[in-house]
């Protein structure tokens, strides 16, 4: 199976729960990097779906270093390539690098600044950092850019609720 539809297979599987389907994403994350060791997009979704499972779930530290090597090799093999930038960003806040986050995902944004699964990536990412203001407004643009993707109304809700705004979008009184 060409490395691509094993991507392509693991990102059907990302959303679901359970240890056993974590598993299987990295299983099937593992034939693809195996399969095109030199691909950039491949180490990039290596670096975005296990960092899913991992931001989402939890997981082991040996994994959480794993995509963000990936991530680094990404950047690597393919500088312009936006979603090499962007999985650098997500790994880099699975462990918990603000500052080394937003520069990845400044890079990703300046080379393709309407691209909606980066801005979700980049949301989730600064939602598990703590920079609730950044992820809502970066969620809200993804949500425009693609009003398909369930993950970004979804972290915008708990942005929002994290901060304190109501359901009619005004700030709630804070005790």
């Amino acid at each position: 199976m060409h490395a691509h539809l094993v991507v392509a297979n693991a990102r059907q599987l990302r959303w679901l729960h359970g240890y056993t389907v974590i598993e299987e994403v990295k299983e099937l994350m593992d034939e693809a990097v195996a399969r095109a060791p030199q691909s950039a997009d491949v180490q990039a979704e290596y670096a975005m779906l296990v960092g899913c499972t991992i931001l989402h779930r939890g997981d082991r530290e040996d994994r959480i270093v794993s995509a963000h090597e990936s991530a680094q090799r990404a950047v690597a093999l393919r500088p312009d390539l936006a979603k090499s930038h962007c999985a650098a960003g997500f790994a880099s806040a699975n462990l918990g690098r603000l500052d080394d986050s937003t520069r990845s995902f400044e890079r990703a944004f300046a080379l393709d600044p309407n691209n909606a699964e980066i801005h979700s990536f980049a949301a989730q990412a600064f939602f598990g950092l703590g920079a609730l203001d950044t992820a809502l407004i970066l969620a809200e643009r993804a949500t425009t850019l693609d009003s398909e993707d369930i993950m970004p109304p979804y972290v915008a809700a708990r942005a929002a609720r994290a901060l304190g705004y109501t359901k009619r979008g005004r700030l709630a009184a804070r005790m």
